[in-house]
């Protein structure tokens, strides 16, 4: 906050600064991890049309050390399916 005087004296000295709104800067790290959720997701929902696909994901989780709950719950499958593959 500004007093009068101070407004009557700074009147001619305007900054571009002072009346410009941008936009955030774009995080690029985030849309990186945007992409690679949804490459994932997408291989996911294809893993169900596809036995090789399925069994490659599933051996992919099974070095990861994942759980069978966790498998069941990402792949979205009964554990039966799992021990198939």
């Amino acid at each position: 906050m500004r007093t009068f005087d101070e407004l009557i004296a700074r009147r001619e000295v305007p900054q571009v600064s002072d009346y410009l709104i941008t936009k955030a800067a774009i995080d690029q790290k985030v849309l990186e991890q945007a992409k690679a959720v949804e490459k994932r997701l997408k291989r996911l929902r294809m893993a169900k049309l596809s036995k090789d696909l399925f069994d490659e994901i599933v051996e992919e989780m099974l070095k990861e050390k994942r759980t069978l709950m966790e498998m069941m719950a990402e792949l979205d499958v009964d554990d039966q399916a799992i021990f198939d593959a």
